[in-house]
Formats: structure tokens, C-alpha cells, sequence
């Protein structure tokens, strides 16, 4: 065993509880952990299911360009009284930054998107959602057509038995980056589905917590995306 094997057990039990916890109390979740093991130490980014994917810019202005989070006084109360948990501020991470302007997808168009926060346009859009094809919503939260088609080439996370919508949101998504797709099923739960994979899956396979590699440092980790 590593010298880096237990505190890495350590890191991976402390997701795997918070990931179970969470999907207790509400649905399936996925969670990621930055971390630094001391003060001077480097910090890591754990993140197996690439939750963080889209939201790198943030993060790198808050623990890469700036030690202000090392700054923060801590609770002495809230550390009495469950250990060591620190509450942090909401860092606003819910809306990914997908494509500013709208790619093209087969349908039927408008000639001006269609504003969904209007309750008009809301409620007609749900008239529209009944039309066989997907809707294609933009980034800001503006309807840009229906009946669109969606289709790629194949990919090997398809599930025949998921029908014909579910696989061509995943070949679609497998081939157009800053995309989500939403599949609603009769007999089956909401899928979300990005760049080709069920994001709201769940994995039967428990990974072996002492086999775990340490997670890189953000460094490492930002440098691997491009930044």
C-alpha cells in the first residue's frame, strides 16, 4: 500500500457518504469534491463524474487566481457541533454556459424564438412538446423551434430497449458539444442526457477505494480542459 493510499481512502469515502447521503434525502446524486489536505498544500479537484465539466472559469477565479477562500474565518459553532464542516457560500455553478447562439437542428422554426418567460409562450410550448420531435430550447431560455429531429452517428452507450428517442438523444449529444437533452418516457424515469451518456445513470460498480489514484490538482486539472 501507497503512502498516498490512506489519505486517498480517505478522500473517497468522504464523496461516496456525501453522494449516498444526498441520494437518501432527494433523488440519485453526483458529487465532487475540491479539497486541500493542509494550508499549504495544493488544491485538488475529485471529480469522477466530470460534474464540474463547463464550470471551470468560475472555479479558476475562485481557488486558482485568488487564496481569499484560505481567508474566511471559520464557524467555531458549526465546527463544535458537527466536526469539522465549513459552510461555504453558494457558488452558483446550477447554469452551465452552453452555446450562446443556437445551433441548427431539423424541424420546424420560428421566425422569433418564442420567450418562455411568458407564461403565453409557456403554455404554448407545451402544446408544442406534444408534437413528435424535441423541442429546442436555448440558453436563454428562448423556444427556437419543435418536431426537430435528432439523430448522429451510433455510439456504444445505446440501449435498444430505451427506444428510438432515447438513442438519438445519445448519438446526437455524442456529436454536438454544450448540448442537453431531456428524455421523457412513458415507463421509464426523466433522462438527462449530455455528450453521449445518461448523466442521471447509476453505477452498479463500487470503485476500490484504496486503488484510487490522487486526484490531480486543479493545476493539473484546468490544464487538461484548455485553461
Amino acid at each position: 500500500m501507497s503512502e498516498d493510499s490512506y489519505p486517498n481512502m480517505c478522500i473517497f469515502n468522504t464523496l461516496d457518504g456525501l453522494r449516498d447521503g444526498l441520494s437518501h434525502f432527494s433523488q440519485p446524486s453526483r458529487v465532487a469534491l475540491i479539497y486541500a489536505v493542509g494550508p499549504d498544500d495544493p488544491i485538488r479537484v475529485y471529480d469522477p463524474q466530470n460534474l464540474l465539466h463547463g464550470h471551470e472559469p468560475i472555479l479558476k477565479e475562485i481557488y486558482f487566481d485568488s487564496d481569499d477562500w484560505k481567508k474566511a474565518d471559520a464557524d467555531l459553532e458549526m465546527v463544535r457541533r458537527f466536526g469539522q464542516i465549513q459552510v461555504e457560500k453558494n457558488l452558483e455553478l446550477a447554469g452551465l454556459n452552453l452555446n450562446e447562439q443556437p445551433i441548427y437542428i431539423s424541424g420546424q422554426h420560428f421566425r422569433e424564438p418564442l420567450d418562455l418567460k411568458d407564461e403565453k409562450m409557456l403554455c404554448m410550448a407545451k402544446d408544442l412538446a406534444k408534437v413528435d420531435g424535441a423541442l429546442h430550447i436555448g440558453a436563454d431560455l428562448h423556444l427556437y423551434g419543435f418536431a426537430c429531429l435528432l439523430d448522429g452517428r451510433a455510439v456504444a452507450s445505446e440501449d435498444r430497449a430505451r427506444g428510438a428517442r432515447f438513442n438519438s438523444a445519445l448519438r446526437f449529444t455524442s456529436e454536438n458539444p454544450n448540448l442537453i437533452v431531456i428524455v421523457v418516457s412513458v415507463d421509464k424515469p426523466v433522462s438527462v442526457i449530455q455528450e453521449g451518456v445518461e448523466l442521471n445513470a447509476q453505477c452498479a460498480l463500487k470503485p476500490v477505494a484504496w486503488l484510487m489514484k490522487t486526484p490531480p490538482t486543479m493545476k493539473t486539472w484546468l490544464e487538461a480542459v484548455g485553461f
